[in-house]
């Protein structure tokens, strides 16, 4: 009588467990950035090509941000590239001009929080190369 009460409630459970919604089953995975190098010194209004490996596929669309400080504590400065879906490997991105100088710079690549890779630090001189951090 065990048997035929068990092989039902083992069933059940099964199909419960594969009928999870779609975002129990796909965990985000963080993307590796190669590009550019950390520690790189970027030029405001200037290009950057950003390039990645990753191993997320499908994706709703990503962004990728600069932000200033560090990433428990920072501030949003630009969005630099919206609307992207992958299975793209690198994106040019614009440093919009004005950017003060300073060496805790970071990207962000993802769709918000929990889903977003940091990338930093990074250096923007001003729009003169020579130009040095604050």
């Amino acid at each position: 009588m065990k048997f035929n009460f068990l092989l039902p409630l083992l069933l059940f459970i099964a199909i419960c467990a594969n009928a999870a919604p779609s975002s129990r089953r796909y965990r985000f995975k963080p993307l590796h950035i190669t590009s550019p190098a950390r520690g790189s010194t970027l030029i405001a209004g200037s290009a950057v090509t950003m390039a990645w490996t990753t191993p997320i596929l499908p994706t709703p669309n990503y962004k990728v941000n600069l932000l200033k400080g560090t990433r428990l504590s920072y501030s949003h400065v630009a969005t630099l590239y919206t609307d992207f879906h992958f299975p793209y490997v690198s994106a040019t991105v614009y440093l919009p001009q004005g950017i003060a100088p300073g060496s805790d710079y970071m990207l962000s690549i993802g769709t918000g929080i929990g889903r977003t890779t940091f990338y930093g630090p990074l250096r923007i001189a001003g729009s003169d190369p020579t130009q040095t951090p604050v």
